[in-house]
């Protein structure tokens, strides 16, 4: 980012921004290729009512026995998508509001290129910012993902089951396999109007998410998801604050000026935040980072994961709402599944605050952190690998810009 009275937009249009935000979007999808079953545990987790479900280990044999290897990694391919535009949109405007920061605070105080208020509160407020408008620009990505994930699920084990029903015929139970079968096989052929839709990837689930439900359908849920910004915001701030106060220990003084003194003469005309981010992205080392990205991402979790359960049982109970009450217009349910549809819809709908409550009435503190193993193994590890790979693939495109800009003052 210049000097000069654009600064401000350089900011929004300098290649590092850009650099930052490829960087963190290429960290995000190899991290979550690596840890992906583990998301699948922990949203099965939290699901569950008293830890019912079992240990990591039970969990994951139970999905493999039911549903096979391809089961661990059913809706991975939407994942991919989602995850990799909102990590690239929430670096790019972290990093450039940061920068922004940085230069609103040398304009009126200078203090070198590295004067951004590193205080956790400046980053909080920062990586607050940054996560809203993520989720402002990214929620219909993310609700088409679970559109696509629920469709891949049940594709999966409805492979799972014919499996099944193949070893059962096998066996010689032959009779009690195909009439099930041929009942299921009649059930998919029904002509239901209402049915789901089958998506055949990102763009097409949410054209008909909008043409079914309505363009402001692909923004629902966006209110819990503002909540949980609360997670990521903290995450960062955490490693940022961790980050720069390594730094400042392995320096042994403030990460200003120092690294700057030398290379800015050859650097005429060069962003300050390449030249800075450049030269102080090699005072770690990969372990290091894949530390502070774990540690972050701990402090965090713990933070706010009753919020996380809360949110996951109230899109389960919402789900649930919704198909009670197709059932009942189209008034295939029981005498007693009337009555709890009647009962559900009487009551009113359960609020973030609320839901806190009836967990812990429920099932006390621990119900609070239902699953928090499984998120915390499946996270750590994500936010480790992330962080790793984001400062690595970020430091590479540095030196090649800082490389660019050297080759050119010197042929000049």
């Amino acid at each position: 980012m210049g000097a000069g009275k654009d600064g401000h937009v350089n900011t929004l249009l300098s290649r590092t921004t850009l650099a930052h935000a490829v960087s963190g979007s290429v960290g995000s999808v190899l991290a979550m290729m690596l840890t992906y079953p583990l998301d699948r545990v922990r949203t099965m987790k939290q699901l569950s009512r008293g830890g019912k479900e079992g240990g990591v280990v039970e969990v994951l044999r139970s999905i493999l026995e039911k549903e096979g290897w391809h089961g661990l990694y059913a809706g991975l391919q939407p994942m991919l998508v989602a995850l990799g535009a909102s990590n690239f949109v929430y670096f790019y405007w972290f990093t450039a509001l940061r920068a922004g920061l940085q230069y609103l605070a040398r304009k009126s105080k200078p203090r070198g290129a590295l004067a951004d208020p590193n205080g956790p509160i400046s980053n909080l407020l920062l990586a607050s910012v940054a996560g809203t408008l993520n989720v402002l620009l990214t929620t219909p990505l993310w609700v088409a993902y679970t559109r696509l994930a629920v469709q891949m699920m049940s594709r999966s084990k409805a492979k799972a089951e014919a499996r099944a029903k193949a070893a059962a015929m096998t066996a010689g139970e032959k009779d009690n396999a195909t009439k099930p079968a041929a009942v299921s096989e009649q059930a998919n052929k029904a002509d239901d109007k209402d049915a789901e839709p089958q998506y055949t990837g990102m763009l097409d689930a949410m054209r008909k998410i909008a043409e079914r439900d309505g363009a402001a359908s692909l923004w629902s849920g966006l209110g819990p998801s503002l909540i949980l910004v609360s997670n990521p915001s903290v995450q960062f701030a955490s490693y940022e604050w961790l980050k720069h106060a390594l730094l400042k220990f392995r320096l042994k003084m403030e990460p200003t000026t120092r690294d700057l003194m030398h290379i800015g003469e050859v650097m005429e005309g060069a962003t300050e935040d390449v030249v800075s981010e450049a030269v102080l992205g090699t005072e770690l080392s990969s372990i290091e980072y894949l530390l502070l990205g774990a540690t972050a991402k701990l402090i965090a979790t713990v933070v706010t994961y009753p919020l996380q359960v809360a949110q996951t049982r109230l899109r389960a109970e919402a789900n649930k709402r919704k198909a009670l009450a197709a059932d009942r217009a189209t008034g295939s349910l029981s005498a007693d599944q009337e009555a709890q549809a009647a009962e559900a819809e009487s009551q009113a709908p359960l609020t973030t605050l609320s839901c806190l409550r009836k967990i812990y009435h429920l099932d006390g503190i621990p119900g609070l952190f239902a699953g928090m193993e499984a998120k915390l193994l499946q996270t750590c590890l994500t936010s480790a690998f992330m962080f790793a790979a984001y400062e690595q693939i970020c430091a590479i495109i540095l030196r090649f810009i800082l490389w660019r800009k050297v080759s050119s003052k010197q042929s000049a």
